[in-house]
């Protein structure tokens, strides 16, 4: 007993010698970071997906089947007009002819930043920059790929990547009194929004959200050398940072959709029939350019309601509400997904999150999943074997798995281990 209690004592000795102590220097130095990995954006053919590689310096086309590079789009060492080391990140336009690539981030809130952004023509390898009047936030493709809208200083602009040329969509936009096309800092952090500049399927409309903060009170607060990053300029005095932040109960941004025409450059306020302290979380446009869907919730958050809207007339119809006793989950407003003859919405009022599916005179057509579990993601929906694919955590509130359901019901379970799993599509979702 003596023998083993002292070879106890031994292997505490060795285990204790051994440990090392963790310092300041090893957390602020990533070490014990996680690795993400890289962002992955579907092609359209359903068989190839586009990511970046080698430190953010490469952009290449890989196989879903097997995962291997198939072509290389963007290299730093080899596109032509090109003095950038790496880039941050980048978006593919629809017609996979172009990118949209940004470098130089610079952050505002918890996932906004405003960044330089270049446009790239794969086929002539050539990239130019997108705007020379500063850096740029929220930029995104037409559906032609012909156009791109960004927000620059609280406005909205358009560059015609065929003339060269950029039109102000917007010029009212101040900071801390009106936004156009971005956030204010409630909706960002509370609904997890960065943009709200929505392209028609025709190219013709750009739909957008418009905050006029102007009597939001404000909330300031120090800056100083230490911070991280660190602020040189503030090293014998600290500076102040100023921002729009309505308390609980105080007055919160008015909101108004609007919609711009491309060819007459008419702006249009939408009308809808919501009070001046009603969200606007999220507008998107259907596969139809005469329905823009519109999602809106009262200042409680426990209603919830979506109208069809014609940006040319500005004409709302209320299409679904919904309501719930305490108040409609952030989570649900990404579970919404649009059609040519239905829609798909995520909803809790059995008690659980499921999916739902409607008709877009506001019917329900049918309840799609049902059971004492929660959907936590609505991933697609594949209309040739007509299954709805999505993340439930039918084995037990810790876990996540990724399962897909006919329209007769069955049931397929297709992530293999238990745990967390997460999924994502291609368009088809055959991949």
């Amino acid at each position: 007993m003596k023998k083993v209690f002292l070879i106890f004592l031994s292997l505490i000795f060795i285990f204790t010698f051994q440990v090392k102590a963790i310092t300041l220097e090893d957390i602020t130095s990533g070490k014990f970071q996680s690795k993400d990995i890289a962002e992955v954006y579907p092609s359209a053919d359903g068989v190839h997906y586009f990511t970046a590689t080698n430190g953010n310096t490469r952009i290449v086309k890989c196989e879903y089947r097997t995962g291997h590079e198939v072509d290389t789009l963007f290299d730093v060492k080899t596109a032509r007009e090109c003095n950038l080391e790496q880039f941050d990140g980048f978006s593919l336009s629809p017609d996979e002819k172009h990118l949209l690539i940004y470098a130089d981030s610079e952050p505002i809130y918890r996932r906004s930043f405003k960044a330089t952004y270049y446009t790239f023509e794969i086929r002539r390898n050539l990239l130019k920059p997108l705007s020379d009047g500063g850096k740029q936030q929220a930029a995104v493709y037409s559906p032609n790929g012909r156009m791109v809208a960004f927000v620059r200083d609280n406005n909205i602009f358009i560059k015609k990547l065929d003339y060269g040329t950029e039109v102000a969509v917007t010029r009212d936009g101040e900071r801390n009194k009106i936004i156009n096309g971005i956030p204010d800092w409630v909706y960002e952090e509370e609904f997890a929004l960065t943009s709200t500049l929505q392209w028609s399927p025709d190219d013709a409309t750009l739909a957008f959200v418009r905050f006029d903060e102007s009597h939001v009170p404000e909330y300031s607060f120090s800056l100083y050398e230490g911070y991280c990053p660190t602020y040189p300029e503030y090293t014998l005095y600290p500076g102040r940072f100023t921002y729009k932040y309505p308390v609980a109960g105080e007055t919160n941004s008015q909101v108004s959709v609007l919609s711009y025409t491309v060819e007459t450059r008419a702006l249009k306020t939408m009308k809808l029939p919501i009070s001046s302290d009603s969200y606007i979380p999220r507008i998107k446009f259907t596969t139809d350019p005469n329905r823009l869907a519109v999602v809106t919730l009262n200042r409680t958050q426990n209603e919830m309601d979506i109208y069809s809207v014609n940006p040319k007339s500005g004409i709302s119809k209320l299409l679904l509400r919904e309501t719930d006793k305490a108040w409609i989950e952030e989570s649900i407003l990404d579970n919404i997904s649009f059609y040519p003859d239905f829609f798909v919405i995520a909803s809790s009022r059995s008690g659980y999150q499921h999916l739902f599916r409607y008709n877009y005179n506001g019917t329900l057509a049918k309840q799609i999943t049902k059971g004492e579990w929660n959907v936590s993601a609505f991933l697609g929906y594949d209309e040739k074997s007509r299954s709805y694919f999505y993340e439930s955590n039918q084995e037990g509130p810790l876990y996540k798995a990724i399962y897909k359901i006919n329209e007769k019901g069955i049931e397929t379970k297709l992530s293999e281990r238990i745990g967390t799993n997460q999924a994502s599509f291609n368009p088809s979702c055959t991949y």
